[in-house]
């Protein structure tokens, strides 16, 4: 059975070559500011432990300077000090104008905005800041951060598709969540990268999360850039090492969910892993059945799993290639992966595509399968967070590339874009 069959996902139809097509991205960010937006969402027994955190939040940004050791290029930190200023972090006309702007017509939210804002209480976000002493208020610190994103996503529920985040110290706090932001419009529920200071989720406990998750209809999903990364490196071979290491982190959960039975016993449980590129994924997937396969130690495993894990990926798991590179995008079509795989802009970190999406689109895409194109555009997304793509038209017809438009080649690099990885032609960083 092939990817594509075995997915049974709708791809929209084909639009003609002149007809604005509606580009989802699976892969942007929100950066609400802790100490001006998010204390009005917070219950008021627990106003002077915020208090507490937002000023040592402050003091630490303060503080903060950028390590000359590291050979962080001078372009890079101009780009993060712009970007951080960008209004479309906190407030959402802003975000859907440069959405507008970038021809996006829905976009999946995840915290982490490059802005130096953290998660109240929280270490489950991409920006973290914090103290082991705020573990216990970590499910107070989701549902304000929860409280406020549902208010952003407000102003334009089909274009601003929230992430939800839960706590997974205490699996109670976790469902407890899940349960109550039900019907408040969130897409997904933000599932952080395995690490070893809470439960794995290979722990049968963890069923009571993936029956509520299953029961509400929402994707389970994965950002890069968490997990067990090594916080002693320091020197100027830190940063490739972090890039070396921090998507492996990142993709762990998904072994780990499907060699447990987790979407055997919840088959209608989505996993989306944002921002992990694609052309890992056949090798991966090789690898994952050979496991299953393997006479010397997977009996158990085959006993409870009637599929082999390829099969289980193509029905219940999708890859955000966010900046997807050209390279990416011919595996996904040569291994019949491209019904998995999806682009995301990762708005507003200067390794997007962001502002220049669009030429992104015609280096990436010019000359690839109409059906592909539209699958990596927005059919993968419509599937992996049940989107129905049809009622974002009228916005793509206001804002919105045609196929023409993005057929046309495009091998150059727009000027500005010196820290984007949406334009690199050699791996995943260059």
């Amino acid at each position: 059975m092939s990817v594509a069959e075995a997915t049974g996902t709708t791809i929209p139809a084909q639009p003609s070559m002149r007809e604005p097509i509606a580009i989802v991205s699976c892969d942007g960010h929100v950066g609400p500011s802790v100490s001006k937006q998010l204390r009005d969402y917070c219950e008021r027994e627990y106003l002077a432990d915020y208090d507490e955190f937002s000023g040592e939040l402050e003091a630490s940004r303060a503080s903060t300077t950028v390590d000359t050791d590291l050979s962080i290029p001078q372009e890079w930190v101009d780009s993060l000090t712009e970007r951080a200023q960008f209004a479309g972090l906190q407030d959402p006309n802003a975000r859907l104008a440069d959405m507008d702007a970038d021809g996006i017509a829905a976009e999946l939210l995840y915290h982490g905005g490059a802005n130096g804002e953290s998660m109240p209480f929280s270490t489950f976000s991409l920006a973290t800041w914090g103290s082991p002493k705020y573990n216990h208020l970590e499910h107070v610190g989701v549902r304000i951060y929860n409280r406020w994103l549902a208010d952003y996503i407000s102003a334009s529920p089909r274009r601003l598709l929230g992430i939800a985040h839960i706590s997974v110290r205490n699996i109670d706090d976790a469902v407890n969540e899940v349960r109550r932001i039900k019907d408040q419009g969130f897409a997904g529920i933000n599932l952080p990268a395995p690490r070893l200071d809470y439960m794995p989720y290979t722990n049968p406990e963890w069923d009571r999360l993936w029956a509520v998750v299953e029961e509400q209809g929402l994707t389970l999903c994965t950002h890069g850039g968490g997990g067990d990364l090594d916080p002693r490196l320091s020197g100027p071979a830190q940063n490739p090492i972090f890039l070396m290491e921090y998507p492996y982190f990142g993709r762990r959960g998904l072994w780990h969910l499907i060699f447990t039975g987790v979407f055997e016993r919840f088959p209608g449980i989505k996993l989306a892993l944002a921002e992990q590129f694609g052309d890992w994924v056949p090798s991966t997937l090789v690898e994952m059945d050979s496991a299953y396969l393997s006479p010397h130690f997977s009996a158990a495993v085959r006993e409870r799993l009637p599929e082999k894990p390829s099969v289980y990926f193509a029905r219940n798991c999708y890859i955000g290639a966010s900046f997807m590179s050209r390279t990416e995008a011919e595996v996904g079509l040569s291994h019949d992966l491209w019904r998995n795989m999806m682009w995301g802009a990762d708005y507003p970190h200067p390794e997007g595509s962001f502002p220049n999406s669009l030429l992104s689109l015609r280096r990436t895409m010019a000359g690839l399968p109409h059906e592909v194109v539209t699958a990596y555009l927005a059919g993968t997304a419509a599937a992996a967070y049940n989107l129905d793509v049809s009622m974002l038209q009228d916005v793509a017809e206001r804002i919105g590339p045609t196929l023409d438009d993005i057929m046309q080649p495009y091998t150059e690099r727009p000027a500005g874009s010196a820290t984007s990885f949406a334009f690199r032609d050699f791996g995943h960083w260059a």
